[in-house]
């Protein structure tokens, strides 16, 4: 892992402890996940063989989140989140935050939660060149289970979204989709 991911990992997982309150729920979460990247050559500059069906890359996600705000079983926060993704040679990386919604069931032991984010990604469909940077924005969905005090299994989570390039010249987006599993534990 690089310097800079550290650093990055570091302010993400201090903002969320500096955010808290008394009754704050904070959890951080190791999720594995596969992400579909859809194709589109005018918007990331493809040249890279036939990817009209996109690209598929995988791996660890890492995030943090913070219900700051309780009424009754609804709890409000936000939620950031880096992923280092990648599939043969295309890579996909990401920084995002956003708001969150979760329901706390007082008879079961599930929560469902639904987010919004955005933040930057840098992403190339396996070029040997430098990744593009560029804004990414979700609408996600899940359910946590819990297992253990204070940990819960990331059932699933299921997401979808863009990749939006701006500029001269640029306009559209590609469009995302992720599915998501994991171990979050709660402090």
């Amino acid at each position: 892992m690089t310097t800079a991911k550290l650093r990055f990992a570091l302010v993400l997982f201090v903002f969320t402890i500096a955010a808290s309150t008394a009754r704050a729920q904070i959890g951080a979460y190791l999720n594995f996940t596969a992400q579909h990247i859809d194709s589109s050559a005018r918007n990331i500059g493809d040249t890279a063989g036939d990817l009209s069906d996109g690209t598929w890359v995988f791996g660890p996600q890492l995030g943090f989140y913070n219900d700051f705000m309780h009424l009754g079983p609804l709890h409000l926060g936000t939620d950031f989140r880096g992923s280092i993704l990648s599939h043969g040679d295309a890579k996909f990386n990401n920084g995002m935050g956003g708001l969150r919604a979760s329901i706390h069931s007082f008879a079961l032991p599930i929560s469902p939660y639904v987010q919004a984010s955005a933040g930057i990604a840098g992403f190339n469909y396996g070029r040997p060149q430098g990744m593009t940077k560029i804004l990414q924005y979700e609408l996600s969905g899940g359910v946590d289970l819990t297992v253990f005090p204070r940990i819960d299994w990331k059932l699933v989570e299921i997401g979808g979204g863009a990749l939006t390039t701006f500029g001269k010249g640029e306009d559209g987006a590609n469009g995302t989709f992720h599915i998501s599993t994991g171990l979050a534990v709660r402090f």
